[in-house]
């Protein structure tokens, strides 16, 4: 990938600030981050956008130090795409519309930098890659998904691997195998059919995810009897390559709703929560 020159001030974040705790990386490594140009944040909100390309633009605010760019892990990428956005346009909040599963009314949360909150890599896991043995004795390397495997499996690449010509579940866990080739790892991990061996996939995956937390918090609408609905919400930040693409102000995003003449049918972005179980877990918001 081609490497840009990065000619406005760079902000250093440490190793250990990252999702990933910096394990991923060589020792000596280095990431630092710009905002985005007047020309990229005006591109982006002239386009549809798209997730690859949202990746690529992230990645040229980035200078890496000891290592390639390219290597960074796609879910620390998600992260530094926040930092890069809130530089850019030095705001200081997130503000996300909602329907509130209680009393069945809109709202908007706003919340900061500092309300969001990140599943590290297991602390278990000392070092990368990490090595198993299954049960037909081939050692498998894993180690999580780089932002080249994600703009590499998500822009075509592989398609020809996948009996539907686009990833399926299994493509992603493919590129978390770093001693195989792409297709010869796809197609090992396809074939498992050992109940032990398919645990141990499933729980290596959740061991190396590190990726936003959904928030949580209280409705604030006020009810017919002047009370609060104090509802407990829980609210998945929908589409995490969304936080890789610059802010839109409010005003644009309240004029995208307005439609004339034979325009098709809008229907509503809105992100709906879900109740927070008493058991003390989070259900998945669904919209």
């Amino acid at each position: 990938m081609t490497e840009t020159k990065h000619e406005l001030p760079l902000k250093h974040i440490p190793m250990d600030k990252l999702p990933s705790k910096g394990l991923p990386y060589p020792q000596d490594a280095k990431i630092e981050y710009r905002t985005y140009t007047f020309g990229e944040t005006k591109m982006e909100s002239a386009s549809s956008g798209s997730a690859v390309r949202a990746v690529k633009r992230a990645l040229n605010c980035i200078k890496t130090t000891g290592m390639s760019r390219d290597k960074i892990t796609i879910l620390d990428l998600f992260y530094l795409g926040v930092l890069i956005k809130m530089s850019s346009e030095g705001a200081s909040e997130f503000t996300m519309p909602y329907i509130c599963w209680n009393c069945g009314d809109e709202n908007e949360h706003k919340f900061s930098q500092g309300d969001l909150d990140f599943k590290d890599i297991d602390p278990s896991v000392e070092s990368l890659p990490m090595k198993v043995e299954m049960k037909d004795g081939k050692i498998l390397e894993f180690s999580p998904m780089t932002a080249k495997q994600y703009i590499d499996l998500y822009s075509g690449k592989f398609n020809e691997c996948f009996p539907k010509k686009k990833p399926d579940g299994v493509a992603p866990v493919a590129t978390l195998v770093k001693n195989l080739p792409f297709k010869q790892a796809y197609d090992y991990l396809t074939g498992v059919t050992d109940a032990e061996d398919r645990e141990l996939i499933n729980e290596i995956d959740k061991m190396l995810m590190h990726e936003i937390k959904p928030l949580t918090f209280k409705c604030a609408n006020t009810l017919d009897d002047d009370s609060v609905c104090n509802a407990d919400l829980s609210l998945k930040l929908e589409g995490r390559e969304a936080l890789l693409k610059p802010f839109r102000g409010r005003e644009s995003s309240v004029k995208s709703r307005i439609f004339y003449g034979n325009a098709p049918e809008h229907k509503p972005n809105r992100t709906r929560p879900t109740r927070v179980p008493t058991g003390g877990g989070t259900e998945q918001a669904t919209s």
